[in-house]
């Protein structure tokens, strides 16, 4: 598959041409691929779950188990860490790679 056609099923797997202009600058930098992006972009959307659900599982082991003072410092971390995960990861583009790799 070239390039056109690869845009072509990612508009009609839900992305849009804003989308597709930030896939096209990131492939222009790189020197890559569409599909070696899509699974770039995926990978990165999985380790923001997983740096989610770690502060996530923190908390609710602080709550069960130790004192009730953790977990101000559990929910600051919580608050602190997702917007800055998902400003640096592009979460929007990695959600839909990630559910345009499960559709494949």
């Amino acid at each position: 598959m070239n390039g056109l056609d690869i845009e072509e099923e990612l508009v009609k797997n839900g992305f849009t041409s804003k989308d597709l202009a930030v896939m096209r600058e990131y492939l222009r930098r790189d020197g890559t691929t569409y599909l070696i992006l899509l699974h770039k972009l995926r990978s990165k959307f999985l380790v923001m779950l997983i740096i989610i659900l770690l502060i996530m599982a923190g908390i609710v082991y602080t709550i069960n188990f130790e004192s009730g003072e953790m977990i101000y410092s559990y929910i600051a971390a919580l608050c602190v860490a997702v917007p800055i995960v998902c400003l640096v990861k592009s979460v929007r583009l990695g959600y839909k790679a990630f559910i345009y790799k499960i559709k494949e």
